[in-house]
């Protein structure tokens, strides 16, 4: 089976935007990227402790994709969405050094 048939899945790109105003105030819109990028997903959920000691569930999410010239516009600061659940990106490889495919780790948003 080719990588292409392994991409199972969806996701659409957001880029936060801010905006200054006349006045010097900010503003932050959110603006789709790309739209319905073939992907996989796996799941690594990690359990740790909050600044209260309580356990607490962190939903940790790898997503991989093809390299090509729409997902190298894909920043650290864009937001993912899949599945109507939000995920914030904490790194983006190039998995294997081989400019074949991208592994973008993610963390959920609550």
């Amino acid at each position: 089976m080719s990588f292409g048939g392994l991409l199972n899945h969806t996701v659409d790109v957001i880029r936060p935007i801010v905006t200054q105003t006349g006045t010097g105030a900010t503003s932050k819109i959110n603006s789709t990227l790309l739209s319905d990028v073939p992907c996989t997903v796996q799941s690594k959920g990690v359990n740790a402790v909050d600044a209260y000691g309580r356990p607490v569930h962190i939903n940790t999410v790898d997503l991989f994709c093809e390299r090509n010239s729409d997902t190298l516009q894909i920043l650290s600061t864009d937001i993912v969405d899949f599945n109507g659940h939000l995920y914030r990106i904490t790194g983006i490889n190039d998995a294997a050094g081989r400019g074949h495919h991208l592994e973008i780790s993610m963390i959920e948003l609550v």
